[in-house]
C-alpha cells in the first residue's frame, strides 16, 4: 500500500493533468482517502469551477478540473467586476485572457501565476497594477489597451523579459526614465495617449523593432532615438524628428510621420 506522501504525489500528478481521463483517476483516488490536503485542493477547484463555469456544481467533476488545467484560460467578455481569486490557484497557466470585462484592480496574489507568459487585459477600467505582477519572470507579452492608466505602472519595471507591451488608448502623459531598462522589448505601443515628451532613456531599448506613438501631442523626440538600431517600424505624429536621427536607424523599413 502506498504511504500517504506517495499517494498524495501520485494524486497531484494525475489531478493537475490537462487530460480528463487522468483527472478522473485522481478523483477515484480521492474517494478512498481522507487526506486533508486532497480535500482542500478539491474544495478550491470546486469553488473555482463554480465561479468560472457553473454556480450550481455540488462536487468537483473531471471535465471542469481538466478545463481549469489547460495552459490557456479565456475569460474574455464575462462582465467580471472583480478578478476571480480562484484563478491564482492555477499556477500552471501560460496565458490568461481577461479582455472586455469591468475590472478596476488586480490582486497581489497574481504573483502566484509564476509560469504566466501572456496576459491580456484589453478593455477594462484599470489604472494601476499590483506590485506582485513584477515578479512574473516569464511574462513576455502584456496587453493593457483601452484602460485608464495615467502613468506607467511601476510593476512593469520588474518584467525584464517583456518583449511586447501595449497601452494603446489610455491617458498616459509621460514615460518614466526606467522604460529604458526593459532591454528585451521588441514591440512598444503607446498610440492614442497624451504623451508630450519622451525620456532620453528610450534610446536604451536596444531590441526594439516596432514603435507606435501615433496620436500623441509629442512636442519633440529625443536624439537618443538614433540608438534604436533594430527599429524597423515607426509610427508617430509630430514634426520634430530630424532626418539625421532617421539616418541612424539603419534597419528602419517603414515610417509614418504625420505633421500636427
Amino acid at each position: 500500500m502506498l504511504e500517504s506522501s506517495q499517494l498524495y504525489q501520485k494524486f497531484l500528478k494525475l489531478f493537475y493533468s490537462p487530460v480528463e481521463s487522468n483527472v478522473a483517476v485522481a478523483l477515484e483516488i480521492a474517494k478512498g482517502h481522507e487526506l486533508p490536503q486532497i480535500k482542500k485542493l478539491l474544495d478550491d477547484y470546486l469553488n473555482a469551477a463554480k465561479n468560472l463555469y457553473d454556480p450550481n456544481l455540488e462536487e468537483s467533476k473531471a471535465e471542469h478540473i481538466c478545463k481549469l488545467n489547460q495552459p490557456i484560460l479565456d475569460l474574455n467578455l464575462q462582465y467580471l467586476y472583480a478578478f476571480p481569486a480562484e484563478t491564482c490557484l492555477l499556477t500552471h497557466l501560460k496565458e490568461l485572457r481577461l479582455d472586455h470585462n469591468k475590472l478596476t484592480f488586480l490582486p497581489e496574489e497574481l504573483e502566484n501565476l509564476y509560469q504566466l507568459e501572456r496576459l491580456s487585459l484589453y478593455g477594462n477600467s484599470l489604472d494601476e497594477l499590483p506590485e506582485g505582477l513584477g515578479k512574473l519572470e516569464n511574462l513576455y507579452d502584456i496587453s493593457l489597451e483601452h484602460n485608464e492608466f495615467e502613468i506607467l505602472p511601476e510593476a512593469l519595471r520588474g518584467l525584464l523579459q517583456l518583449r511586447i507591451l501595449s497601452l494603446e488608448s489610455n491617458f498616459v502623459v509621460e514615460l518614466p526614465s526606467w522604460i529604458g531598462e526593459l532591454k528585451q522589448l521588441e514591440y512598444l505601443n503607446f498610440s492614442y495617449n497624451d504623451l508630450r515628451v519622451l525620456p532620453s532613456s528610450i534610446g536604451g531599448l536596444e531590441s526594439l523593432e516596432n514603435l507606435n506613438l501615433r496620436h500623441n501631442p509629442i512636442r519633440e523626440i529625443p536624439e537618443e532615438i538614433m540608438y534604436l538600431k533594430n527599429l524597423k517600424w515607426l509610427d508617430i505624429d509630430q514634426q520634430h524628428l530630424s532626418k539625421a536621427s532617421l539616418a541612424h536607424l539603419e534597419k528602419l523599413s517603414w515610417v509614418d510621420i504625420t505633421l500636427l
